[in-house]
């Protein structure tokens, strides 16, 4: 689909939670409404809404997608950064990757697991973990090498919030490294010498905007300061001195 038709689509429904409501919205018959919808699921990798004898509810997944949705159609925003591996292959978006991060596991200075010669994963069991809304892919995983169904124990997207949280108490959290390079470098904040088994993750962001819409000069600008500070960070392991 070349249009944003699918995300008019997903916020009528997200509004009025129904199927039947939601196509009086959008002057839509149902048995066409519906496709629309897992059509979007299905370029998106994930489960926007879940369905029920009284209507729908929005998933952790639809809440994000709806604030960028609306955000979108409204044209309040040209360009945003985001996670896109749940917004690959969406015709609507324009996507542009940045630069790839290694993701690290963080802890503060003098966290106990620092103490140990050999760290496996189950002494990170002892502890909270902390993040924020985990692309699918990097839930699966997570989920898998801890063996909890729900693996965050504090989940809060916003990074200087998770970031205060670990530097003040016992919490761990994980994070692709440029996130968090400038505490590290500064003693704030330190990395765990172990990546969960299985958890070879790294950054997946990147610049979205709408697809056939120029962006304006100031948000061109914006993409070169975006591109220019990423490079300037190194990667783990490699900071400066």
């Amino acid at each position: 689909m070349n249009d944003l038709c699918q995300l008019r689509h997903f916020v009528a429904l997200a509004e009025h939670q129904h199927f039947a409501r939601a196509v009086a919205a959008v002057h839509l018959s149902q048995p066409a409404l519906s496709p629309s919808i897992q059509t979007l699921e299905s370029q998106l990798d994930c489960t926007l809404v879940d369905r029920h004898s009284r209507g729908v509810s929005l998933t952790a997944h639809g809440r994000l997608v709806l604030e960028h949705a609306c955000r979108l159609l409204d044209s309040a925003i040209e360009l945003f950064v985001a996670d896109i591996r749940e917004l690959q292959d969406a015709a609507q978006l324009r996507i542009e990757p940045l630069r790839v991060h290694q993701g690290v596991l963080f802890c503060r200075p003098a966290h106990p697991l620092l103490q140990r010669r050999n760290l496996h994963l189950r002494d990170l069991l002892d502890f909270p973990l902390a993040g924020t809304q985990l692309p699918q892919v990097v839930e699966r995983s997570l989920g898998q090498a801890s063996g909890r169904a729900q693996p965050l124990s504090v989940q809060c997207d916003n990074f200087l919030v998770l970031k205060r949280l670990v530097a003040d108490s016992d919490v761990l959290s994980m994070a692709p490294w440029d996130v968090i390079a400038g505490e590290v470098e500064s003693g704030q904040l330190a990395l765990l010498p172990l990546l969960p088994q299985g958890l070879h993750q790294h950054s997946a962001y990147g610049l979205v905007s709408r697809a056939g819409h120029s962006l304006s000069p100031a948000a061109q600008a914006m993409v070169t300061a975006i591109h220019l500070v990423g490079e300037q960070t190194p990667r783990a392991g490699h900071a400066a001195d």
